[in-house]
C-alpha cells in the first residue's frame, strides 16, 4: 500500500498593475491532493490494484470576491492476469465525481478608478462519470502479437448558472467596493454522453528487420438528456433561449492505423505511420452557454465529431556508445514499442523466452487513435472544461 500527497499555496501575483484600483487584489491558488494505492498479488499470474484520489483547489481571480473552487474524488481499480496459454488479460474500471463553483464579477467603471465591482454570474457544475475497459494480448506463432479489447464511458454534467444585474437604485455594500446585484435569470444546461469502443491490433514481423502494426477502432456514442432550462426570475416565465428538451444524437466513427518500423542497421531505423482519428463534441459544446466579459459563447447541439487524417515519418540514428548488442549488460537506450515487440519475437526465435514477460511489461498501452494518454490534471471531466475521451489501450509502435 502506498499513500502520497501534495499541497501548494501562494500569495498570488498582481495581474492588474497600471490601472490597479481598490477592487484589485492578487490572483492566487491553493490546492491539496492525496492519492492512496493498494496492490495485491495473490499468485504470480494475477495482479490487482485499487486507487483512491481526492483533489481540492481554491482560486482567487484577482478581484475582491471573485473566487473559484473545485472538489474532485476518484476511485479506480483493475486486474491483470497472465492466462495459461501465455496471453495477457487486463481489465479496469473507474468512477469520477466532481463539484466545481465559479463566480464572475463585472467592473462597473473599468475605464476610470476601478473601485466598484458587481456580481455578474454565479455558477455551480456537478459532474459524474463511470467507465471501464478490458483487453487481451497474445503472442501468436513466431511473428505476431495480437491485441483485442473494448471500453465504455458514461458522463453526465450540468451547469447551474445564476445571472445578476445591478440593483435599482444603486446600493454600495458595507465593504465600500461592491455594488448590490439582484438575480435576473436562472439557467440549468447540460446532458449525458454514453460511449463505447472496440479495437483490434496485430503487430507482426514479416522480415527480421521489419515490424508492421495494423490496428483499428470503432467508436459509437450517444448524447441524450440534453436541456437548457432558462427562466426569468422576475416573471417566472421561460426566456427565448429555453429548451427543456434537446433531441438525442448518435454517431459512429472508424479509426484505422498502419505503422512500420524498419531497422536499416543496429544504429539506424526508420519509422512511419498513417492514421485517422476523431474528437467527439463535449457536453459544453453541445449544451452549455457561458459568458466571459462581454463575449457570450452559445452551444450547438447539432455538432458532429471532428476528424483527423495524419501521418508521421522518423529516422533514428544511435551513437556508437548507445548501439550496444541486445544481450549487453550495459545501459541501453529507451526502445520504441515496435522495437520492443521486435526484440520479444527475436528472443522467442532463439529460445530466450524467459525474458518475454519482462519485455511485454515494458510496452506502453495507449490509444491507437489519439496517441499517448494525458495524465497531468487527474481530475474528472466537467462541463466548463469539456469532457475528454479517456485513453484506450493498445500497443504503440
Amino acid at each position: 500500500m502506498a499513500v502520497e500527497g501534495s499541497a501548494f499555496d501562494t500569495d498570488g501575483y498582481p495581474i492588474v498593475t497600471a490601472e490597479r484600483g481598490p477592487i484589485d487584489n492578487n490572483a492566487s491558488v491553493t490546492f491539496r491532493n492525496v492519492t492512496a494505492k493498494l496492490e495485491y498479488t495473490p499468485t504470480e499470474r494475477v495482479n490487482t490494484f485499487l486507487r483512491l484520489g481526492h483533489f481540492s483547489e481554491d482560486r482567487v481571480n484577482g478581484k475582491v470576491g471573485e473566487v473559484n473552487d473545485t472538489r474532485w474524488t476518484s476511485v479506480n481499480g483493475g486486474v491483470r492476469i497472465r492466462m495459461p496459454d501465455g496471453s495477457d488479460l487486463q481489465s479496469r474500471v473507474f468512477v469520477d465525481r466532481q463539484q466545481a463553483h465559479f463566480n464572475f464579477l463585472a467592473v462597473t467603471n473599468a475605464a476610470a478608478a476601478r473601485n466598484i465591482v458587481r456580481l455578474a454570474t454565479d455558477q455551480r457544475v456537478p459532474t459524474n462519470g463511470v467507465g471501464g475497459m478490458a483487453q487481451r494480448t497474445r503472442v501468436i506463432g513466431n511473428s505476431h502479437v495480437f491485441s483485442a479489447g473494448g471500453d465504455g464511458r458514461w458522463v453526465k454534467g450540468e451547469s447551474r448558472e445564476d445571472a445578476y444585474v445591478a440593483a435599482v437604485p444603486t446600493v454600495i455594500e458595507s465593504d465600500g467596493v461592491t455594488q448590490r446585484a439582484v438575480l435576473s435569470v436562472r439557467r440549468a444546461s447540460g446532458g449525458a454522453q454514453q460511449s463505447q469502443g472496440v479495437f483490434l491490433q496485430d503487430v507482426f514481423t514479416p522480415l527480421s528487420k521489419l515490424v508492421l502494426t495494423l490496428n483499428a477502432r470503432v467508436d459509437h456514442w450517444r448524447n441524450y438528456d440534453g436541456h437548457n432550462i432558462e427562466t426569468t426570475v422576475a416573471t417566472g416565465l421561460p426566456t427565448v433561449n429555453d429548451k427543456p428538451s434537446i433531441p438525442d444524437k448518435t454517431d459512429t466513427v472508424v479509426s484505422p492505423r498502419i505503422a512500420a518500423l524498419y531497422h536499416v542497421s543496429e544504429r539506424v531505423s526508420i519509422w512511419g505511420a498513417a492514421n485517422s482519428g476523431f474528437r467527439a463534441p463535449t457536453l459544453t459544446e453541445l449544451y452549455r452557454q457561458f459568458s466571459v466579459g462581454a463575449v457570450t459563447t452559445r452551444p450547438n447541439d447539432q455538432l458532429g465529431p471532428e476528424r483527423l487524417k495524419g501521418g508521421e515519418l522518423r529516422v533514428k540514428v544511435l551513437g556508437e556508445r548507445l548501439a550496444q548488442p541486445t544481450g549487453s549488460r550495459r545501459a541501453q537506450p529507451h526502445l520504441d514499442d515496435g522495437e520492443l515487440v521486435a526484440e520479444v519475437l527475436a528472443r522467442m526465435r532463439v529460445g530466450r523466452g524467459s525474458h518475454l514477460r519482462t519485455l511485454c511489461n515494458r510496452i506502453d498501452w495507449v490509444n491507437p487513435a489519439t496517441g499517448p494518454p494525458r495524465r497531468p490534471r487527474q481530475r474528472a471531466d466537467h462541463v466548463p472544461r469539456g469532457t475528454s475521451q479517456r485513453p484506450h489501450p493498445a500497443i504503440r509502435t
